[in-house]
């Protein structure tokens, strides 16, 4: 007859052997971090060497969500508002002491101002 193990947590019924829960993946054997004994979860000292235990009672972590569409194209907007403000300044120490006007660095210091400013909420949509 196979023995059965209740979880702690959600009171699935799981059979012997098995790590975690399968209603909620909670561990159903755990381990002491001091001396490596396997014990219940729900234990509040180790029955191996006495040390007290207290376990994390947050939900076991999932995998997060892809990035979506409007994320994707924030940080690629961001991105480019950063090249923006580096090119800008970089082509005025380019040119010639005769050919240097600020204008071309003022438009790509406000392209880069705009991206960023637009990008960065984006970036972090859902």
């Amino acid at each position: 007859m196979q023995q059965i193990l209740i979880c702690p947590r959600c009171g699935t019924q799981n059979a012997s052997g098995q790590r975690f829960c399968v209603g909620c993946g909670t561990p159903l054997a755990t381990f002491c971090p001091y001396c490596g004994a396997s014990m219940p979860p729900a234990s509040g000292f180790c029955t191996n060497c006495g040390a007290r235990l207290s376990w994390d009672s947050r939900q076991p972590a999932t995998a997060g969500k892809p990035a979506s569409g409007w994320s994707k194209f924030g940080g690629a907007l961001f991105a480019l508002g950063v090249l923006c403000i580096i090119i800008g300044p970089v082509t005025l120490l380019l040119m010639s002491p005769d050919e240097q006007t600020t204008g071309p660095m003022i438009k790509y210091l406000i392209a880069g101002a705009l991206a960023i400013i637009i990008g960065l909420p984006l970036m972090f949509k859902k």
